[in-house]
């Protein structure tokens, strides 16, 4: 029996503490967070030229070679000046950052990676996107995930945690007026927080007078008031990502039994059949302001496997945490390689993933899996081609590939595993269909951040 095991590290308490990652990034620098990347330094005083690769007999263009030919507004000035295309390995090894959350069997380690998402109708600006395997915030069970990004100053790099929520408690009523509209109707609130049970006291009859009555219980809660097309609700959530506790606003009328106020919601997007996120996310200023970030036009499409043939034996790469495990201090991922193993790849809405001959461990899950040739032959439109550069992220890694066997004695029953140093890996199509399916980006930044 062939089964599947998600790719998730668990970490002991001990060794959490001992890397000290899990926590709220310190803020006692005050530096302003920027919630969106600039996509190339802002106090640059030159006009971006257009970009043109003039191609020869044994040189190809990106994105006709797919990896180069980005958006303009992923190339910096000096990038555009020099003819300069990005070197995927570098810029991947870059964007992808160590996942840390909390599930029911304790802490754990994933893996994803940074893309930017253009922002319509201005100049160079962008939103980050965290990608990732959609179990990877699934099976958290906490409201928040950290995400260990990297700051260079230099020759030198720190880490830099980012709490991330991934998940809140919405009430699930609304009103017109969060001000106004009566909400009590002569019955009590309390909130049911872990083992304990704390009556709230509003000042007045008005869901904010119940969101400044729960601020005022000082039990590590965000509470805030949300309008959208419902109307005004109410958000509450728990930002520290080491507790996981039951948490409930109930309704107490004079008669009759408590009534559940809050509703979870999930605050990612994930792909219907693919096992793929897609999240934004804020950064504080320096995270990714001396590296280019891909955007979409990096991951392949159908079209894209068929005009390159992508075909068994392919080299692939692909970046990750096994068992929680780090490159270096700096806290990069691992760089490994396996062969394209599986006939056919498409169509890939059809086929979901593919098989990669590539052994992985638990902590793996979300990296990206990503093809850098740099020279050699390949075919083209089924004609040979030298010198090619062919640069392209074709997928995320989702589980490794496990045979179970179970062997039934007369009197016990016992289950062996087997691993077959086989992952399996999401199709890039697909998470281009994730971040399709995100809200599309607003840049509302404050003028004087632009």
């Amino acid at each position: 029996m062939v089964t599947r095991a998600r790719c998730r590290s668990a970490l002991s308490p001990d060794e959490v503490a001992s890397q000290n990652r899990i926590g709220v990034p310190d803020m006692e620098k005050n530096e302003p967070v920027e919630p969106r990347p600039r996509l190339w330094p802002a106090e640059t005083a030159d006009k971006p030229k257009p970009f043109r690769h003039r191609p020869t007999p044994t040189s190809l263009t990106p994105r006709t070679a797919l990896g180069f030919l980005l958006l303009v507004a992923l190339v910096s000035p000096n990038c555009l000046a020099d003819d300069k295309p990005l070197e995927l390995n570098t810029t991947l090894m870059r964007a992808t950052v160590r996942i840390e959350g909390m599930t029911p069997q304790g802490p754990s380690v994933a893996t994803g990676f940074i893309m930017g998402r253009p922002i319509p109708n201005t100049k160079n600006r962008a939103r980050y996107v965290l990608i990732t395997a959609n179990h990877v915030f699934d099976e958290s069970t906490a409201y928040t995930a950290v995400v260990i990004t990297r700051k260079m100053n230099g020759t030198n790099c720190e880490k830099v945690p980012v709490t991330l929520p991934i998940r809140s408690l919405v009430s699930n009523f609304s009103v017109p007026d969060a001000s106004k509209t009566p909400v009590l109707k002569g019955s009590t609130f309390a909130v049911i927080f872990g083992a304990t049970r704390s009556e709230l006291k509003p000042i007045s009859d008005s869901l904010a007078s119940v969101r400044d009555s729960l601020l005022a219980l000082n039990l590590g809660l965000e509470v805030s008031v949300i309008t959208g097309g419902r109307g005004s609700e109410l958000q509450v959530s728990l930002p520290n990502p080491n507790i996981a506790v039951p948490l409930q606003l109930i309704r107490i009328p004079r008669n009759g039994p408590p009534e559940p106020l809050l509703i979870p919601k999930q605050l990612w997007t994930r792909h219907p059949t693919a096992d793929v996120a897609a999240i934004y996310l804020s950064l504080p200023n320096g995270i990714f302001d001396d590296i280019l970030l891909p955007t979409s036009s990096f991951l392949a499409t159908d079209e894209d496997l068929k005009r390159y043939e992508m075909h068994p034996g392919d080299d692939l790469n692909c970046l990750g945490y096994p068992l929680g495990q780090e490159s270096n201090s700096f806290g990069f991922p691992i760089l490994r390689s396996g062969k394209l193993a599986p006939f056919p790849l498409l169509p890939t809405r059809d086929t979901i993933s593919f098989l990669m001959d590539f052994q992985i461990f638990k902590g793996n899950s979300g990296g990206p899996v990503y093809v850098a040739q740099s020279g050699g032959t390949r075919l083209i439109d089924g004609v040979a081609r030298l010198g090619v550069n062919f640069q392209t992220i074709v997928g995320l890694v989702s589980e490794e590939m496990i045979v179970r066997q179970e062997q039934q004695l007369l009197y016990e029953r016992s289950e062996h595993e087997y691993p077959l140093k086989l992952a399996r890996v999401v199709h890039a199509s697909l998470i281009r269909e994730t971040i399709d399916l995100l809200e599309p980006p607003v840049d509302d930044t404050p003028a004087s951040h632009r």
